[in-house]
């Protein structure tokens, strides 16, 4: 049975779903930012990414990705 997870881009918060028997997600889809790096040969998550596994509820992630949108917007405007 597969297990999905909610991962975070650090960089403007957008929430990517991730099958934890799929490969690391290259790259976000929103902004470019590179979510994975190889490391021997095998792609791997870099240490900023946020990873909310089964057990976390939506109000969790949801919030996450909202701080660091606001970050992200404020960036943006400057």
């Amino acid at each position: 049975m597969a297990s999905f997870y909610d991962v975070v881009c650090p960089r403007c918060g957008e929430i990517h779903r991730w099958c934890k028997y799929d490969p690391p997600i290259d790259e976000c889809e929103n902004c470019g930012n590179k979510l994975a790096h190889k490391e021997d040969g095998e792609l791997v998550w870099n240490d900023d990414v946020l990873i909310f596994g089964v057990w976390s509820t939506n109000i969790e992630v949801k919030e996450a990705s909202e701080r660091i949108k606001r970050k992200f917007e404020q960036i943006k405007v400057e």
